[in-house]
């Protein structure tokens, strides 16, 4: 074989792991994270945090006004119906496949492996308990922050209408 073809053989090997590098992650793969990560636990744990979100809400539509049995029955379907919603529209069977496209567009194989690395450890398997107690948490204190924050901010916008105000009450000039 000519030396030029052997050159051209090596060139090619040599390259190679460049493209492999940036080369989608399998199916498999991404499976396997999203199952080592927990994400359908955490996709049903959304779907309960929702449901109970969505029952504060219902016991707060009434605004302080009683009401009738007939229009709790209605306000009870309509939560059901909306939960049954729900349910069918993000169950994991429905999600997964999102997530695996999502992650296969998002990440090359030689991520996905480094975070397969990553979360099979001990360190990696405590971050993935720990995280929803630190989001639940985080979420917790940015409401706090938010109840202080949306009068100051209201504040501004009040300010600023009655001066939008003040100034579209002044002839142009």
């Amino acid at each position: 074989m000519p030396k030029s073809k052997y050159l051209v053989l090596l060139l090619i090997f040599a390259a190679s792991p460049l493209f492999a590098a940036d080369a989608l992650p399998s199916e498999e793969s991404v499976k396997h994270l999203l199952a080592v990560t927990e994400s359908r636990k955490l996709a049903d744990d959304m779907m309960v945090q929702m449901d109970e979100s969505m029952k504060n809400a219902m016991k707060q539509l009434p605004q302080g006004k009683s009401i009738t049995p007939e229009q709790q029955k209605l306000l009870d379907n309509m939560q059901s119906q909306m939960k049954e919603l729900l349910k069918q529209e993000l169950n994991w069977e429905s999600l997964e496949p999102l997530y695996v496209q999502i992650y296969r567009e998002s990440f090359t194989q030689e991520e996905v492996n480094g975070m397969l690395a990553f979360y099979e450890t001990p360190v990696g398997q405590a971050l993935i308990k720990k995280m929803p107690l630190v989001m639940q948490k985080s979420m917790t204190e940015m409401q706090k922050r938010m109840g202080t924050l949306i009068p100051k901010l209201q504040k501004i916008q009040q300010d600023t209408l009655s001066q939008l105000k003040a100034k579209s009450a002044k002839p142009a000039k």
